[in-house]
């Protein structure tokens, strides 16, 4: 739990009530994001203001009319999830470029070039996404902007994003490495063993990693 000194403002409004908790500012948005981080590390108090400066705390009457609970844990999550983060400049433009590296990763393990069904590398993506001007949103999760992104970068340069089948055939005694190495990258869908002892399986992965997957297969 991080200290109060520390602390930033999580913010929900309905009804015309205002509800505040105290929140880590880099927890509080991966927790948003969708991260499994407990809310207990997250919050830096189990108290829910009205005015959290003041250390005005909400009523219970109020939190189980508008949150239908007086849990405070499942009202924190809510608050954080739905309500407005108060960030310092510097948090804010931490958060938008890590969001910028995630959505650049994704798009170059997801996609490729359908004229010659390689992927982009991510320096090339990331030139389309500052060509196109592309704006990355600090309240929209990596993969709500994905679809969007790639619709104005495709001026720029081909792609289409696609995932991939691959057959993976590995002899009998480094069997037992591919599925860690296959997990990683995609999801196993069929799996046997051959009567001459092979290890042989299929896998959905993103089309972007399919070089990298081959290459990891020529050295298990």
């Amino acid at each position: 739990m991080i200290s109060v000194d520390r602390a930033i403002i999580a913010r929900y409004q309905e009804e015309g009530h205002k509800f505040e908790i105290l929140v880590d500012p880099d927890l509080a948005w991966d927790f948003r994001e969708g991260e499994n981080i407990p809310i207990e590390e997250v919050i830096a108090s189990e108290e829910i203001y009205k005015d959290a400066k003041k250390a005005d705390r909400a009523s219970e009457e109020v939190l189980d009319h508008i949150f239908k609970t007086k849990d405070i844990t499942e009202i924190a999550k809510k608050i954080i999830r739905e309500g407005e983060i108060q960030l310092t400049t510097e948090h804010r433009r931490k958060i938008i470029e890590n969001k910028r590296k995630k959505i650049i990763n994704h798009i170059s393990r997801n996609s490729i070039n359908p004229k010659t069904q390689n992927p982009h590398p991510p320096t090339r993506i990331e030139n389309a996404m500052e060509s196109a001007k592309v704006h990355v949103d600090i309240n929209k999760r990596v993969e709500d902007q994905i679809e969007e992104i790639v619709k104005k970068i495709s001026i720029l340069l081909p792609i289409r994003l696609e995932r991939t089948r691959i057959a993976i055939r590995i002899e009998a005694s480094f069997g037992g490495q591919a599925h860690p190495i296959i997990q990683k990258f995609g999801k196993l869908q069929k799996e046997e063993w051959t009567t001459d002892g092979h290890w042989i399986g299929v896998a959905e992965i993103p089309a972007g990693v399919r070089d990298e997957l081959i290459q990891k297969h020529g050295h298990i």
